[in-house]
């Protein structure tokens, strides 16, 4: 098995296509973090760290909505057929 392979179109050497601003995201994050603790709401960390990132003039959007799309699977079990989740909330 070749365990090695060409980065990704985009990326850089370690496989990130926006690695500084990564690596700050991830910093802020864990500023908040650090500050609340655990054991609140995600919503709670939401704010703060949204707060964060505006004290920061980081511009970013909240609850962004993003299209996910799957493969519609059926499979036969005891003569009844199964849709995915996606395709019964759908109807």
């Amino acid at each position: 098995m070749n365990t090695t392979s060409a980065p990704r179109i985009d990326a850089d050497e370690r496989g990130l296509k926006h690695r500084d601003l990564t690596e700050k995201l991830i910093g802020i994050f864990f500023e908040v973090y650090n500050e609340l603790g655990h054991g609140f709401l995600e919503s709670v960390y939401e704010q703060a760290f949204a707060v964060s990132l505006g004290e920061k003039q980081i511009f970013f959007e909240r609850q962004v909505a993003v299209p996910v799309c799957i493969t519609v699977r059926r499979s036969e079990i005891s003569g009844r057929i199964c849709w995915s989740i996606a395709e019964l909330s759908s109807n």
